[in-house]
């Protein structure tokens, strides 16, 4: 790496104070962190005072590189480990080929002690975790991507203005195929209620069923999560120009319901909104209501004209396909996990890996 290169560490109490100034890294070109997602940092219960959250690299003063870290707990064996996970690593285009990456790397591996994962890595990450030689590429079972209508195309030009047409035409009808489906298949014996707080009994549901997920959320982190989201809704502010990743679109929320029978809860789900493309990071149930969740998540699907629904879970994807669930497209896509080497002796095929892992629940 350069001479001129320098590499700083910011503790979640050095971000806070960051975050105390008029404008988070002022005078910067580019920002490693938005405030917003700063301020959800310093707010994640799992992470502690003297936690890295970040390495930064300089030339000259200016911010030419940055690696970010989450925080986290895995839960294996008979205890838990402080682990964390990479959120953002990113090198300016002038200085690819120098060795920051493959610094900015190393430190993090560092201070974690090689416990770092990653998830939804691009292909140039990729090729230097390879190099690194200390993780493995884990892939767990595929993801379903159901199309429920396509999305406008901008009207560029004739061609682009008659598939907004033919588009028009497929999702009415495909709308109008869900809406029957749902009607005649409507279900009688749940409540379904949007949750609004985190109660005893919900506590003690996610609790129950957060075991042998390794890494076990409870109401704390949902809590969490919500609150404070790192991607925000509406105009990208000039702040958020300078962050390289995503940081805002038209739409973006989560939503959380509760599924129960007499009386009682029998499942969970978390579900992110972003411009009508959704979700699942979090869904906990009882097996025997499989179908009758499949069916409920439909009803979501129809109520908020819902574009298309990532599912995770392949014993729901199943029960969708036997429930014969209207849909326009199916897309398969696999899930690629960065796991430190040190893991070798973890089945993670055995585990309840869900899509809300790392940072995707907030992406």
């Amino acid at each position: 790496m350069d001479n001129n290169i320098f590499i700083k560490s910011l503790s979640l109490n050095q971000l806070r104070e960051e975050l105390s100034k008029k404008k988070i890294f002022e005078n910067q070109e580019y920002i490693p962190i938005t405030a917003h997602r700063a301020i959800s940092h310093v707010n994640n219960p799992r992470a502690e005072s003297d936690d890295i959250l970040l390495y930064v690299a300089y030339e000259k003063n200016q911010i030419c590189g940055y690696v970010g870290m989450l925080p986290d707990y895995l839960f294996a064996e008979n205890g838990k480990e402080k682990i964390a996970w990479l959120t953002a690593w990113w090198v300016s285009p002038r200085f690819v080929g120098k060795g920051i990456g493959y610094s900015l790397l190393n430190k993090a591996i560092e201070t974690y002690r090689n416990r770092i994962f990653a998830i939804s890595a691009s292909a140039d990450s990729l090729r230097i975790f390879r190099k690194c030689g200390e993780f493995n590429l884990f892939t767990h079972e595929k993801s379903n991507d159901y199309i429920f209508s396509y999305p406008n195309v901008p009207p560029k030009n004739i061609i682009s203005i008659a598939k907004n047409g033919v588009f028009k035409i497929v999702n009415a009808f495909a709308r109008k195929k869900l809406q029957k489906w749902v009607r005649k298949n409507i279900y009688n014996d749940f409540i379904v209620d949007e949750v609004t707080k985190y109660t005893c009994d919900l506590s003690s549901f996610i609790e129950a069923n957060s075991k042998n997920t390794l890494f076990n959320r409870s109401s704390p982190e949902f809590e969490w999560i919500t609150k404070y989201p790192w991607v925000l809704s509406g105009k990208i502010s000039t702040e958020n120009e300078r962050f390289y990743f995503s940081s805002h679109a038209e739409s973006f929320l989560y939503r959380e319901f509760i599924v129960k029978s007499n009386n009682e809860i029998v499942c969970f789900i978390m579900l992110r909104f972003r411009d009508n493309f959704v979700s699942i990071p979090y869904l906990f149930f009882k097996n025997e209501h499989i179908h009758d969740i499949a069916k409920i998540i439909a009803e979501i699907v129809f109520k908020y004209k819902i574009k298309s629904l990532t599912i995770k879970n392949q014993h729901l994807a199943k029960a969708f396909e036997e429930l014969k669930l209207p849909f326009i497209k199916n897309i398969e896509f696999n899930n690629e996990i960065i796991v430190p080497k040190q893991y070798d002796y973890l089945s993670f095929e055995d585990f309840n890996l869900q899509d809300g892992m790392g940072d995707n629940v907030f992406t």
